[in-house]
């Protein structure tokens, strides 16, 4: 399950709070949602009020526990999502900055969680072009390509550690496939 505290500045007004205030609220609800979502029936005092673990059940019940992955960097340290998150769920940057940024992430897991598998996760828009060996062209947190190069690309972010990558439409050009 992925969490964030929100990037907007519409994010914050919509929750009554600043930015400053996201950083100590995320990490206290997100505490607070990985024991109810790990824990069996946890009793739990909060800002919030209390919350009666024997009065809840997840239905159905999970087979294994549910992960949380942490979002962006939610006004938090790298050192604490190496430490508190299950995964890290990431934002678009070039494959440099990409590299540096797993390095020290699986540097930090390693001390906070030896031997624990954390995946990397982040979402790439793509506007997949005609021309399957077309170049990759940077668009915002993303790239215009064609397919071929598309799969270039997918081995870089795999040789750099990304375990999992969401494509993003949004900016897309070519019609869909019609039935």
């Amino acid at each position: 399950m992925g969490v964030a505290s929100g990037d907007r500045e519409k994010d914050f007004t919509a929750l009554g709070i600043s930015k400053q205030e996201s950083g100590p609220l995320f990490k206290e609800n997100f505490e607070i949602l990985d024991r109810l979502l790990k824990e069996d029936q946890p009793t739990i005092h909060s800002h919030a009020g209390l919350i009666d673990g024997t009065d809840m059940r997840l239905i159905p019940k999970p087979v294994s526990s549910i992960p949380t992955m942490v979002t962006g960097f939610s006004n938090q340290s790298i050192n604490w999502i190496a430490r508190n998150g299950d995964g890290w769920l990431q934002y678009p940057r070039s494959i440099i900055q990409q590299a540096q940024l797993i390095k020290d992430y699986r540097a930090l897991t390693e001390v906070h969680a030896p031997g624990d598998f954390k995946p990397f996760s982040q979402s790439l828009f793509i506007n997949l072009l005609e021309n399957p060996d077309e170049m990759p062209v940077p668009i915002p947190l993303g790239y215009s390509v064609g397919r071929n190069r598309l799969v270039d690309l997918l081995h870089q972010f795999q040789a750099i550690g990304v375990n999992h990558l969401a494509f993003v439409l949004y900016f897309s050009k070519r019609p869909g496939l019609r039935s």
